[in-house]
């Protein structure tokens, strides 16, 4: 089963930027965002409670970014950062996913 979002090519700084207005017009009164390099959280304040969600970032160093799928050959280092670029990409793009669709749930 292939991952939700594997071949977007929506940046993780749109997809940041689509959550923020996303919670905007469900009338979040806070927002906050960070990263380290393990993690992204988003956080927010709506209807007098805190949610947080902590986003696991892909390890830059892991080998999937390294090997292609038949692990016959190496990738250089821009194509492995490429790979690591599109597996972020996908972790954001979900993010935004489960956050619309929680809101208008809870709608």
């Amino acid at each position: 089963m292939s991952k939700y979002a594997e071949n977007t090519s929506v940046s993780s700084h749109k997809s940041r930027e689509e959550i923020e207005n996303t919670l905007i017009r469900y009338s979040a009164s806070q927002f906050m965002y960070g990263w380290s390099q393990e993690d992204a959280i988003v956080g927010f304040a709506m209807n007098d409670r805190q949610i947080r969600f902590i986003l696991k970032m892909p390890d830059r160093e892991d080998v999937i970014f390294w090997q292609t799928p038949a692990k016959k050959t190496k990738r250089s280092p821009e194509q492995a950062s490429k790979e690591y670029d599109k597996a972020t990409r996908q972790k954001w793009r979900a993010l935004a996913l489960v956050i619309k669709a929680k809101l208008e749930a809870v709608e």
